[in-house]
């Protein structure tokens, strides 16, 4: 009796063993796609195919629509589809992914918004595990979360647009009265399109965005200011510390006023740039030549007793990026008193 219960608990012990690491096994490589890890094998997700493009569709003929792997059919819509747009579920919609601001509104299982897209990870393509909030996309750990924006030519899904400086989806059926003028109904609300203004760039919700000009802007990396210029929509018109922005050069004040002795005074330089100072007449020094960013400039004058007449000097600060500007400087002079 003794021997039967211990050949019962064996059993027992080593089917139970069994399950366990069953359980916990894992996928050697990671899976891809459209698959999850199960049992230690890839298996395809159940559910349409997610997509971001139709080259990514496995079915010939499907079309990527609303972020999924679809199969157009002309006939169930009352009239031809035009302008790239195909028809799918009796009605015409563009070809394209599906807009995002989390990952609970993508379509397809096992796909994560990523920069306003619902798209799928793919682990084993990036060279490093991603940490944090970032996924496997594209062979890049990107930032999961909405795409940020200024205006809503920037945003990628069809039927998005910019409001408060998220790419976000549109549904004007879901608003009573139409919304009218440049404003969009989301959520439900009629909603003023355009970007997030801000005071410092912990108040933008998109990843990876910055305070730039009290706007909430994705920056755009560069190597020159051509780049800057030519591309529509880098929020900026230089290359400053390898990211287009808008140049910044300012003095306060704007002009110095001197007694007829030596005097010293300074002003206040506000840039993103490096810059550099030079007086133009050689009774006025500056003490700091070149800097960069926000500084304090010291200006000195040698005494103007000699002379009868007041004079005068111009400060010229000139940035890396061509941008001037100048502080003006006025001495008195040793004026005779007149005679009563």
């Amino acid at each position: 009796m003794k021997l039967w219960k211990l050949w019962s608990l064996a059993i027992f012990l080593t089917l139970g063993l069994a399950c366990s690491s069953s359980d916990t096994l894992e996928c050697t490589p990671s899976c891809t796609g459209n698959t999850s890890c199960v049992d230690g094998r890839c298996q395809p997700i159940a559910g349409p195919m997610g997509c971001v493009d139709s080259e990514t569709c496995p079915t010939a003929g499907q079309v990527c629509v609303v972020g999924l792997c679809q199969t157009p059919n002309p006939a169930a819509c009352s009239s031809a589809c035009t302008g790239g747009s195909v028809c799918v579920g009796g009605a015409c919609q563009m070809p394209g992914p599906a807009g995002c601001v989390d990952s609970n509104t993508c379509p397809a299982a096992g796909q994560v918004c990523v920069v306003g897209l619902c798209q799928t990870p793919n682990p084993a393509a990036c060279s490093s595990a991603c940490t944090g909030e970032s996924v496997c996309v594209g062979g890049k750990c990107q930032a999961t979360g909405p795409a940020g924006c200024v205006d809503s030519d920037e945003c990628r899904a069809a039927g998005q647009a910019c409001v408060e400086g998220i790419c976000q989806n549109t549904n004007p059926a879901a608003c009573t009265p139409s919304c009218t003028g440049e404003s969009v109904c989301v959520g439900g609300e009629c909603q003023a399109t355009g970007p997030a203004g801000c005071v410092d760039s912990d108040e933008c919700r998109a990843a990876g965005q910055a305070c730039v000009e009290g706007i909430c802007r994705t920056p755009y990396p560069c190597t020159n200011d051509n780049a800057c210029v030519e591309v529509v929509g880098t929020g900026g018109d230089a290359c400053i510390d390898g990211i287009c922005q808008i140049k910044r050069l300012s003095t306060h004040p704007t002009s110095l006023h001197f007694e007829i002795g030596a005097g010293v005074q300074s002003f206040d330089v506000v840039s993103n740039m490096s810059w550099s100072t030079r007086c133009d007449r050689p009774w006025c020094t500056v003490t700091q030549s070149t800097a960069s960013g926000n500084g304090t400039v010291t200006v000195s004058v040698s005494g103007n007793e000699d002379s009868e007449n007041s004079r005068t000097a111009k400060v010229t600060i000139s940035s890396n990026h061509g941008l001037l500007t100048f502080v003006s400087i006025v001495q008195i002079g040793n004026e005779p008193t007149q005679q009563l």
